[in-house]
């Protein structure tokens, strides 16, 4: 980008932030959730010590805050107090693209594997938080106390298994079905009004250095919009029972809960634990439903034509920024062209490239016009010293600025030539950047050479030093306008920008790359137009 992009973009930055900050969050009301539909979050924040011998694995030494509804801890009542003397047994649901490992102990998943995706080390993704020893996927809570202590009896048939247990006379009953893809079937029988767990957080295999990653965090569908809440505001929110379904997610992964005739109440949970010395905390989610406890979790990655197609407004959860109709329609001209050139990397330059080209005539313009800009600089100065002994005198002010206005009628100048085209392309800026920053399709896809993940950051940082070099190789071939201190300061902005997006994805990285080379060559060529011209 030339230095009039890079102005545009902040100046866009800060009015987006000033405007969310002090107009919207001030004026524009919230939308109202009718009192019948919405229940108190109860909402409990618990810190964990890890015990060092167990290897990152706690042993439940929780401590209470403030609020004393804490449906982790395990009660003391004999219907729900653990009967050890059953056989603990794992058993598994699975299809070509999902593997759950269920316990019969609690009924609780152990892993939700992802056929499809793999970790850093090589292994199959696991859903399910390894850090924690409670609160698993599944978890069935009475009021304040738990079941994950009971031994289930457990029937296995097909894609189904039956979890039972039966105590004074009460049969409960937890029933899963293996869907296709990645959505699970439930049903709970037995109990009043039972709660049942999305589970504490998401794996935790892929925390990063970069602040591109991203934790989990809290997202509900409600009045026709997506909702997000962020860990450090979940002890404040009210979860909408009249929300169409529930999720925890991260940037790639989800755990949504769908009811199947709404919910009767929800409740949010932050946990902190320890990992040595590093402090982290994950989210939880806990449903009670409607009529009976029955619903559909789809446990699964957020590919955005999957969950397109699985309806329910579940592709909201594919995050495309403040531009999102510009991101899913440079996603899908994204998505065509990979399927011919089978290398996301090559298709990132490809469709840069092409980006390039459509928006040429208004890079043209701009620059033409920045060009013009410069060449009348000096007339500009001239009038500007003419009228400067005048000082604030408003009436001088208004004549030098007429005197202004007529040089530039005089010589076909607009003076606001440079900017507007760059105005104009912000909108495909941000939904480029929140674009490239989202989609799962570049989690693990290489490019070439050293580059394996173009979700990661560049380990020797070769893209972030080329963009910054690029950058400033556009910036000195950019008609320069402003006095000497502004145009040093635009020379600065290209080691700010390398040094900001040091940690940046690769896939990110490699279109301002390749934007920065293109613009260097339609630089290049103007230039040498200008020049004919003159």
């Amino acid at each position: 980008m030339d230095k009039r992009t890079v102005i545009a973009v902040v100046l866009a930055i800060a009015f987006i932030v000033f405007w969310q900050k002090f107009v919207v969050s001030k004026y524009v009301p919230k939308k109202k959730v009718a009192q019948s539909s919405v229940s108190e979050t109860d909402s409990s924040k618990v810190d964990l010590k890890l015990n060092k011998d167990k290897k990152g694995v706690g042993k439940n030494e929780l401590k209470q805050n403030k609020n004393e509804n804490v449906v982790i801890k395990t009660s003391t009542d004999d219907f729900f107090s653990e009967n050890s003397s059953k056989e603990v047994k794992d058993f598994v649901l699975e299809n070509r693209f999902l593997k759950v490992v269920f316990s019969n102990k609690g009924g609780v998943a152990k892993s939700i594997i992802l056929k499809n995706y793999k970790e850093k080390n090589g292994k199959s993704y696991d859903l399910v938080n390894k850090t924690l020893d409670y609160d698993k996927p599944f978890t069935l809570y009475e009021g304040d106390k738990s079941l994950e202590n009971i031994v289930f009896d457990a029937q296995l048939n097909g894609n189904t298994i039956t979890f039972s247990y039966e105590n004074n006379g009460v049969l409960i009953k937890k029933i899963f079905r293996l869907e296709k893809d990645y959505m699970l079937d439930f049903s709970v029988q037995g109990l009043n009004n039972p709660y049942i767990s999305l589970g504490a957080g998401l794996n935790s295999s892929e925390k990063a250095k970069s602040r591109y990653s991203t934790e989990d965090e809290i997202a509900y569908f409600y009045d026709g919009d997506i909702e997000r809440v962020k860990k450090k505001k979940i002890e404040k929110v009210k979860l909408p029972s009249g929300a169409k379904w529930v999720a925890i997610e991260n940037r790639y992964f989800a755990k949504i809960l769908t009811p199947y005739n709404g919910f009767r109440d929800l409740r949010a949970s932050l946990y902190n634990y320890k990992e040595g010395k590093k402090e982290y905390s994950v989210c939880s989610l806990s449903a009670s439903l409607k009529k009976k406890l029955s619903g559909q979790f789809y446990l699964g990655p957020k590919e955005y034509e999957r969950l397109g197609e699985l309806g329910q407004s579940y592709k909201e959860l594919v995050n495309f920024g403040w531009f999102g109709a510009f991101g899913k329609w440079l996603f899908i001209l994204l998505k065509w062209l990979n399927r011919f050139v089978g290398n996301w990397g090559w298709s990132i330059v490809i469709f840069t490239i092409l980006v390039r080209i459509v928006l040429f005539p208004l890079n043209s313009a701009g620059l033409k016009s920045a060009q013009k800009m410069k060449d009348l600089q000096p007339k500009v100065k001239a009038i500007q010293e003419k009228y400067k002994k005048y000082g604030n005198d408003m009436t001088m002010k208004a004549k030098m600025n007429q005197e202004l206005q007529e040089l530039y009628k005089k010589e076909g100048v607009n003076p606001l030539g440079g900017c507007l085209p760059m105005l104009v392309q912000i909108p495909i800026f941000f939904a480029i950047y929140s674009l490239l920053l989202n989609i799962i399709d570049l989690r693990m896809a290489p490019w070439i050479l050293w580059i394996k993940d173009l979700s990661a950051y560049d380990p020797y940082f070769v893209l972030p030093i080329a963009m910054g070099v690029t950058q400033l190789i556009v910036q000195l071939l950019t008609p320069a306008t402003g006095d000497k201190n502004q145009q040093r300061m635009m020379l600065i902005m290209p080691i700010v920008i390398t040094f900001v997006l040091i940690y940046a994805p690769s896939g990110l990285l490699l279109y301002w790359t390749t934007n920065n080379i293109f613009q260097i060559f339609q630089q290049v060529i103007l230039n040498k137009q200008m020049k004919i011209a003159a």
